[in-house]
């Protein structure tokens, strides 16, 4: 977990908590300091890995500051401008200064959470711990190149991981989720205690090269991945054995963990988030291997139908079928080999089904709501409130459900697709967009791609250059005013875009639409004569 610290001469530590999910992106926010001082004593108490300063204040000079906190502070710290004022000058020194990005005043959340990942994964290559063993460098390094891939794509990330790992493209690998709840130790966790991430780490390096090679990864505080690579192709026994090795070591400590495997071996990393992001989705146990689990097939059969059952319930908003259907759920788990372990399981399935739905519905999945918090579905131990636990989780989200949907009709989509072309001069957003029409972002997006054929933004340019083409034939407006008219503030940037969808530069399309012209009035004068 990264250290955060906020330099402000107006320190609004509320504000820039409720401005990113910190813990989400992989930092604490220890504090804010509005004067040189109290930033001085701060970064001596937490060490911080991300200073955000604010360049512009008539209070503090942030630049002097940064240069004394990086002269004094012994370690790299990574630095972020954010400055009210739009001045290429500031932009300038930021850069000589070498702050790794500037912002301006009102930071925008969805590029501020944005900016966050993106550093928090240059720290965790830059930022690796001094070890002796030039081999642990690189597996450290490969991990964060996997949690980089998982996060968000591309194939510069699964190179790199496939480098740094020295995994072959055509390698067989299996990919696993591992999740916990947050207090998992029944109380907060002091700073200096191992994390779960940490844990996992050393679970892994006790596994040994015998049983298979298996690299962790962090996604989030209290969410791993795992990949396992096959030793020998069609055998195994390499994945069966390192996954239990690790799971025995981590159930004393993480009563709560639950285990998703991907269903069947994969080739390649390009398609590794792909795989994860269906793992998040369907949070449905596909292999658990554990040292305590002897539940028999039956059980959890029946176990898998009652819980069918109560997927029913909510997707009808059946209050008195859902708590009937829970009872009985309650009463299987508690009949089977390893009560305990099986109602902690049974909690991890119920919460992850009711997310996957809600999320389905248009839900947003970065914050889900209070009653689907993990440690309010899945208490620790067997207890007389866990059947109130799964009852209420049900029947609010089966209320949150009927409102989605409610609120999610095509008519919505079209409206929103209407609006875009209205306005695609102006600058959109599409996650303002989605909270003006009620939806969620993520569906919206999708839906949109699925109208229209395309991306948000790349909706939004083919409408602004269909536009400027009408300019271009039926006006003698200047190529800057059209660009600015459209929302192009570079005239560069727009002839760019426009070439890129026409094939054509602005000047070249609007020549050969006044010679098209020139020959039709000619046609029709010899025609008229």
């Amino acid at each position: 977990m990264c250290k955060a610290l906020i330099i402000d001469h107006q320190p609004d530590l509320a504000y820039w908590s409720a401005l990113a999910d910190w813990r989400a992106c992989g930092y604490e926010l220890c504090g804010s300091a509005g004067n040189a001082g109290e930033a001085l004593s701060l970064i001596r108490g937490c060490s911080p890995d991300l200073i955000i300063v604010d360049i512009g204040s008539p209070v503090i000079n942030g630049f002097e500051l940064i240069r004394k906190i990086r002269q004094t502070s012994g370690k790299r710290i990574k630095c972020i401008a954010v400055s009210r004022q739009y001045r290429f000058a500031l932009a300038q020194q930021a850069i000589r200064e070498r702050f790794d990005r500037y912002l301006l005043k009102p930071v925008q959340k969805e590029e501020f959470q944005k900016v966050l990942t993106e550093l928090r994964d240059c720290c965790d290559i830059e930022f690796i711990p001094e070890r002796n063993d030039a081999d642990k460098q690189m597996v450290y390094a490969g991990s964060a190149a996997l949690a980089r891939t998982v996060r968000q794509g591309g194939l510069q990330a699964a190179e790199d991981a496939q480098r740094l790992l020295d995994i072959g493209r055509d390698t067989k690998y299996r990919l696993v989720l591992l999740e916990t709840v947050p207090d998992t130790f029944g109380r907060v966790r002091q700073g200096d205690e191992p994390s779960f991430f940490e844990h996992l780490a050393g679970a892994v390096e006790a596994c040994g090269p015998a049983s298979a090679k298996v690299i962790a990864f962090e996604d989030m505080p209290y969410r791993c991945g795992l990949l396992i690579l096959r030793e020998h192709e069609g055998d195994n026994l390499p994945f069966d054995a390192a996954l239990k090795v690790i799971t025995d070591r981590l159930s004393g400590l993480f009563p709560s963990l639950a285990v998703y495997a991907a269903k069947s071996d994969s080739s390649g990393l390009t398609g590794l988030r792909r795989i994860y992001r269906q793992l998040l989705e369907q949070r449905s146990v596909r292999r658990t291997v554990n040292r305590s689990r002897s539940d028999s097939p039956d059980g959890l059969k029946a176990i898998a139908e009652h819980t069918r059952s109560l997927m029913g319930f909510v997707e009808e908003s059946n209050a008195k079928g859902i708590r009937a259907s829970v009872e009985s759920l309650y009463q299987v788990c508690l009949k089977t080999d390893v009560p305990e372990r099986t109602v902690r399981d049974c909690s991890a399935r119920i919460r992850g089904e009711l997310l996957r739905r809600l999320m389905s519905a248009g839900a947003d999945p970065t914050f889900p709501p209070p009653w689907l918090q993990a440690q309010t579905v899945c208490p620790p131990g067997i207890s007389q409130s866990t059947p109130e636990a799964w009852a209420m989780a049900c029947i609010q989200s089966a209320a949150q459900l009927a409102g989605l949907k409610a609120k999610r009709p095509v008519c919505a989509v079209v409206e929103a697709i209407d609006y875009i072309k209205r306005h695609c001069r102006e600058k959109l957003q599409l996650q303002e967009l989605a909270a003006q029409f009620h939806l969620n972002s993520i569906y919206l997006g999708q839906q949109l791609k699925k109208e229209t054929g395309y991306q948000f933004n790349d909706y939004i340019h083919r409408l602004r250059i269909a536009e400027a083409q009408k300019l271009l034939r039926r006006t003698d407006m200047k190529m800057t005013d059209i660009a600015h008219t459209l929302g192009y503030h570079d005239q560069d940037y727009f002839a760019d875009k426009f070439k890129a969808l026409t094939k054509y530069s602005p000047s070249t399309y609007k020549k050969l639409c006044q010679e098209q012209q020139e020959t039709h009035a000619e046609t029709r004068y010899i025609n008229k004569a």
